[in-house]
């Protein structure tokens, strides 16, 4: 009897060990296939993780490249709209010039260039790729100087068209004063109380008398309508030629005429021949220059220095 139970004992123990042994295995296999499966989920996350970069920063790099291009885009407009504003003011100071003004010194139209922003300054931007935020803010400011650099070509313009306009009018104006000499030849006789040639008594001359050869062209000295051209009785064959602004030339004793009423005439151009008709004592032009009917002194409107000579031949 106690023979059996001394081989019993050992048997149990031994399918007692056995079967916890197996127990540890099975424990020990569902362990490590879970940290299998954790292993391969971490795997795939961070593949995943991985490719979300990679098509991030693949994004990024064509959201920079473009920044680039719309940074280099932007600073050659605002090249473009420096240049253009330069060039205005360059413009508006020769019309200024023209006009005898002072030139343009209001920021308004002269380009402000310490408040620029360029595509360089942007480009330098610290680091591989830009932030997209922060560029924003800096493409809008480069809209903003494009902004104000409109402005102020607008302005320019506005200034330019303006001038343009005055100096155009003061040319116009210009052109319909009497300036120059009707015709070749010497003074004979100055505006002025002077003898009458016929009378021998003192008479108020209106007009300055030139002397040349017969046929001697006559021309207008200033742009005009040609608004009388036939005999004005001791005047003889006469042209009268209204310049605007209240100014009338005359031209009188001519021999022919080559303009008729209505004609506009430029300065220069040939109105008659220098003849002897009506009250003459030789072949000359009577020249009178008016200002709302009132005669003038033809004298400031021939020119200085060339009339002094001219007086000394006359008052030989």
């Amino acid at each position: 009897m106690k023979s059996y139970r001394f081989r019993t004992i050992p048997a149990l123990l031994f399918i007692g060990f056995t079967f916890a042994l197996f127990l540890f295995a099975i424990l020990m296999g569902l362990y490590f296939w879970q940290q299998y499966l954790e292993m391969k989920n971490l795997y795939d996350e961070t593949l995943t993780i991985h490719e979300q970069v990679k098509s991030e920063n693949k994004t990024y790099l064509l959201e920079n490249e473009q920044l680039k291009k719309s940074f280099e885009q932007l600073n050659r407009d605002v090249t473009q709209l420096k240049t253009e504003v330069e060039k205005n003011q360059s413009h508006l100071e020769e019309l200024n010039k023209m006009g005898g003004g002072k030139s343009p010194t209001s920021q308004e139209s002269t380009p402000d260039k310490g408040k620029s922003v360029t595509a360089a300054s942007l480009l330098s931007y610290p680091g591989t790729a830009l932030a997209v935020g922060t560029s924003n803010v800096y493409i809008e400011g480069i809209r903003s100087e494009l902004t104000r650099l409109n402005q102020q070509i607008s302005l320019q313009e506005e200034a330019i068209s303006s001038l343009e306009a005055r100096l155009k009018g003061h040319m116009e104006a210009m052109k319909r004063i009497p300036m120059g000499w009707p015709a070749s030849g010497r003074v004979t006789s100055l505006f002025g109380i002077r003898k009458d040639p016929f009378t021998r008594k003192n008479k108020m001359h209106e007009g300055i008398d030139f002397a040349d050869a017969y046929g001697t062209p006559v021309h207008v000295t200033a742009k005009g309508k040609v608004i009388f051209v036939g005999r004005n009785g001791p005047y003889g064959k006469q042209v009268q030629v209204d310049h605007g602004n209240g100014y009338i030339t005359t031209y009188s004793h001519l021999s022919s005429f080559t303009v008729k009423e209505g004609d506009d005439v430029e300065r220069g151009d040939q109105i008659g021949r220098m003849g002897t008709t009506g009250r003459s004592t030789g072949v000359h032009l009577h020249y009178e220059v008016r200002k709302n009917g009132k005669p003038l002194d033809p004298k400031p409107f021939l020119g200085g220095e060339e009339i002094v000579a001219q007086e000394e031949t006359a008052n030989d």
